[in-house]
């Protein structure tokens, strides 16, 4: 073999593993290796820089593209959070699917919680249940829809809203919906901000929900107060030196579902300088728990919080006279993140804490430490009497 035809060789060696680590790594280093939503976006631009474009989310990022390229939908022909754009001179921006009005269908509360933080309530046209929905402007509208879960979806009802978009999450979209709204003009958006580890990368996709309706400056600036209000709080609550502990949920049934060591709510419980009682577990999502293990845990704990859809102590206690066993509950620290709930049972933490993680940790310093502020008005939390 000549000496040509081996420099040849070797280079295209080299060439390609460059090309397999770039396939490799790329994709995680978006996703970290869980597929998300795409969107192609045109005539898009921003004062601010690509680089770190998402600082906390892991389920969405943006990327730039040279060119204008074709939608890529995932195997179902929905979405797959990347939300790919060119800039061009201008600061506006039209998404690239068909000449309709920016209008949308939410299959969930949380997604009227980040458009309502932007002012956008007005693009909203259908709902999946109005009784689940906190904002008045939304409840009062009457020309909003109901079409009913995913599980249960009135398509009729849908396809005559004729939105540019429904916003869902991507656990519960049956086969071949994706491509029966694409064929009616109707883009499925798989929105994932509850799969977020953190309570910043949950309040990150504002930006997501920004891009797509032409406000991305405003939810940058929204995002940045959130994150500065959130580290403030967070680093009041590392002055305290008393770190009480904590339990979250009721059991239902024989079985109680409660939050993983590793899952944003004990992220929030430990920013707001107390010590959760399953802290040492690895889970990020869910665990399972029975009665008698729970007891052995937190009999002793301090606080125990989120506590289903009672208000008040003596209800509390009918739904399991053991209650009474646990120290949070014999010095009336129970308290619940359901203030201001509406008549229909719609309550308002559910639809906007995603969004404004700093309201849920000031009122969580606030239990924690309760002589910081004596006269703190709660935005999400209210204690059981």
């Amino acid at each position: 073999m000549s000496k040509t035809t081996k420099y040849i060789l070797f280079g295209l060696f080299l060439g390609l593993c460059v090309f397999v680590r770039w396939k490799c790594v790329q994709p995680k280093s978006l996703f970290c290796g869980i597929r998300s939503n795409k969107i192609e976006v045109d005539n898009f631009s921003s004062s601010d820089t690509l680089k770190d474009f998402t600082e906390y989310a892991k389920y969405f990022g943006i990327i730039k593209t040279p060119t204008i390229e074709t939608i890529n939908y995932d195997k179902d022909g929905g979405l797959l959070g990347l939300l790919k754009f060119t800039p061009l001179s201008s600061h506006n921006y039209i998404p690239k699917y068909l000449n309709k009005a920016n209008t949308v269908v939410c299959l969930s509360s949380v997604y009227v919680g980040y458009l309502a933080a932007l002012g956008l309530e007005d693009k909203i046209v259908g709902v999946d249940n109005l009784d689940y929905v906190s904002n008045e402007e939304v409840r009062s509208n009457p020309s909003i829809v109901q079409v009913g879960n995913l599980g249960q979806l009135n398509m009729e009802a849908l396809l005559a809203l004729n939105p540019k978009y429904v916003f869902a999450d991507d656990f519960e979209v049956a086969e071949g919906l994706s491509n029966k709204l694409k064929d009616a003009g109707i883009l499925l958006v798989k929105c994932n901000p509850f799969r977020e580890e953190t309570p910043l990368a949950r309040a990150e996709w504002i930006k997501f929900f920004g891009i797509i309706f032409n406000e991305y400056d405003k939810a940058c600036t929204l995002f940045e107060d959130t994150k500065l209000n959130y580290h403030l709080l967070k680093n009041e609550a590392e002055k305290y030196k008393v770190k009480p502990t904590v339990f979250l949920n009721a059991p239902f049934g024989e079985q109680w579902t409660i939050p993983g060591g590793k899952s944003f709510q004990a992220r929030l419980m430990k920013d707001a300088g107390a010590e959760y009682v399953f802290a040492q577990d690895t889970s990020s999502m869910t665990i399972h728990t029975g009665f008698e293990e729970m007891l052995t845990t937190a009999r002793s704990a301090d606080y125990w919080l989120h506590l289903g859809i009672v208000s008040a102590k003596d209800a509390f206690l009918k739904n399991n006279q053991n209650f009474d066993k646990f120290k949070a509950f014999k010095e009336g620290n129970l308290y619940n993140n359901n203030k201001n709930t509406n008549l229909a049972g719609g309550i308002p933490y559910w639809e906007t804490s995603g969004v404004h993680p700093d309201w849920v940790l000031e009122d969580l310093v606030r239990i924690f430490h309760p002589n910081s502020s004596l006269d703190y008005k709660f935005h999400y939390y209210q204690k059981l009497k």
